[in-house]
């Protein structure tokens, strides 16, 4: 079975945080995965694959595609998506990141030419992830480059406040854990009442159902793909108990844990 990765997820600095690209990164990964799927899941975050060696199968909504090396999609925030692997492994770059120059939520598919491209990339990678710091920069530099050759007619909207995208990111950066809305003005150095106000103005939702969506989607990975115990992946989000753990799951998404992991089978 394929499974989810450990994750390198890390902080953009001032400068890449505020970078022209807008980009807001929050995890990257180099994977390998055979005989296996994802499960159909969604996320509020943009995700990038890049494939590099071996191939695997994309489905999202009417799109069905298999993806070979030199390939990569940008899967944009809310497309329901799913991949399979074959016995064959898939060698994979995969970065998750906020986007404040987002596009229409257009799912696109494109090649790299040529595709020994990727091989260098690979190497780039892993020279990148031998130390952390150098990570995020490398990853804002692919995608950058990636980015430039999806198609220019894409239309693109206005961007989206850059607070808003520094607070989405600390709560991303929890990977479902807690965290109050005064740790995230402390760490942005705001008054709690001046930061809720201006991220409500521009995200037409409260930082704290923010936290909630946001915890409860990992909280959904981990009943997807983990084999954990519904009370050990409520400790690991940080829940008092398995029955507050319970409780929350059920306010924000309307189910049990237990329930959803069912219809998940």
């Amino acid at each position: 079975m394929a499974k989810e990765p450990k994750f390198l997820s890390f902080h953009t600095n001032q400068a890449l945080q505020h970078s022209t690209h807008g980009f807001s990164l929050l995890q990257a990964s180099k994977r390998e995965l055979q005989n296996g799927r994802t499960g159909l899941h969604a996320h509020d975050f943009w995700q990038l694959e890049l494939i590099l060696k071996g191939s695997c199968q994309l489905e999202a909504g009417p799109h069905k595609q298999k993806l070979t090396a030199g390939t990569y999609t940008l899967i944009p925030p809310k497309q329901e998506h799913i991949f399979y692997y074959n016995n064959t492994s898939c060698h994979l770059i995969s970065v998750k990141f906020m986007w404040s120059e987002q596009t229409n939520n257009t799912l696109i598919i494109a090649d790299i030419e040529p595709t020994s491209f990727t091989a260098y990339i690979a190497d780039l990678y892993e020279a990148a992830a031998e130390s952390e710091m150098h990570l995020p920069g490398f990853s804002t530099a692919m995608l950058a480059y990636l980015l430039t050759l999806f198609p220019d007619d894409v239309p693109i909207k206005s961007q989206e406040s850059t607070l808003v995208s520094a607070v989405d990111e600390i709560i991303h950066r929890q990977q479902g854990r807690a965290i109050s809305v005064q740790e995230i003005a402390s760490e942005l150095h705001y008054s709690v009442n001046h930061l809720s106000a201006a991220y409500a103005k521009d995200a037409d939702q409260t930082i704290k159902h923010k936290i909630d969506a946001t915890r409860c989607e990992y909280a959904k990975q981990l009943l997807r793909y983990e084999e954990d115990s519904v009370s050990e992946i409520a400790n690991l989000l940080d829940f008092p108990d398995v029955f507050s753990f319970s409780r929350f799951f059920h306010r924000v998404s309307g189910m049990r844990p237990k329930e959803f992991r069912k219809t998940e089978l």
